[in-house]
């Protein structure tokens, strides 16, 4: 290269960054920025739930707590048992009430519904997930869900997408 083209080069370089630093400093208007109020009135509006950090550390957790590991097992044999028996009647349509609580993962909400018969794998739920872009708009809560609503209704109701 000779010294010329390096030298247009160079003016052309800064005649971009002085015609950009023109623009933000005359034209450009930064967006009106939301207040806190009218952030959780504007998600309210659009059907989400808006608690502080202090309800929901409020909100209660159903764990049982065992007092020896032989209770545990006889709970959840006990469980299997009463689902096995459930299968057989309510083969055709399975609900249920899925929570998703904050930390919850795309696959371990997967897993969750493929030991509730609701999907019939939790790899292909896990990768529709991902490549539709629901994984990163799962909304906390509880919900409704059945066996026969596709993998798609399942993850508008668990984005609450439309």
């Amino acid at each position: 290269m000779s010294r010329e083209t390096v030298r247009a080069f160079a003016f052309g370089l800064l005649s971009a960054a002085l015609a950009l630093f023109l623009f933000v400093q005359f034209f450009h208007q930064p967006e009106a920025s939301m207040s806190t109020q009218e952030m959780i009135h504007a998600l309210k509006k659009q059907g989400y739930t808006v608690s502080s950090p202090k309800e929901s550390s409020n909100q209660p957790i159903n764990r049982k707590s065992y007092s020896s590991k032989r209770e545990k097992l006889q709970a959840d044999t006990s469980r299997k048992t009463k689902n096995e028996s459930s299968k057989e009647t309510t083969n055709a349509n399975r609900s249920f009430r899925l929570t998703i609580s904050p930390g919850t993962t795309p696959d371990q909400i997967a897993q969750r519904l493929e030991q509730e018969k609701i999907i019939n794998s939790a790899s292909q739920f896990s990768e529709y997930m991902n490549q539709n872009g629901f994984s990163k708009k799962l909304q906390i809560g509880t919900y409704s869900l059945n066996s026969q609503m596709t993998m798609k209704d399942i993850a508008n109701t668990i984005t609450k997408s439309k």
